[in-house]
């Protein structure tokens, strides 16, 4: 097992980068990864890897539900940094 693992979106140019390095300098490295769209059916974790049946049930505990609240604050950001007041942004769109 090597002692430095990334686990990432494939394909990804920077750990194609960290790959070139590490092997000019000796180190060994495991890359683990899968296509984008698959990364939310993965565990990130040291030892990353499938989520099974079984990992679902046992993990089932820690589920949250989500809010939209990224979605306001993004837009809050936008117009403060327009220095425009939100009701006026929101009066025209």
């Amino acid at each position: 097992m090597s002692k430095i693992r990334i686990f990432s979106y494939l394909p990804n140019p920077r750990v194609w980068k960290s790959l070139i390095t590490a092997k000019l300098a000796g180190v060994e490295i495991e890359v683990i990864g899968d296509k984008p769209k698959e990364l939310s059916k993965w565990l990130w974790d040291f030892d990353a890897r499938i989520i099974s049946d079984e990992d679902k049930l046992e993990l089932d505990s820690f589920k949250r539900k989500g809010r939209e609240v990224l979605k306001v604050i993004f837009i809050k950001l936008i117009v403060l940094s327009k220095n425009i007041h939100l009701e006026q942004c929101l009066q025209h769109s």
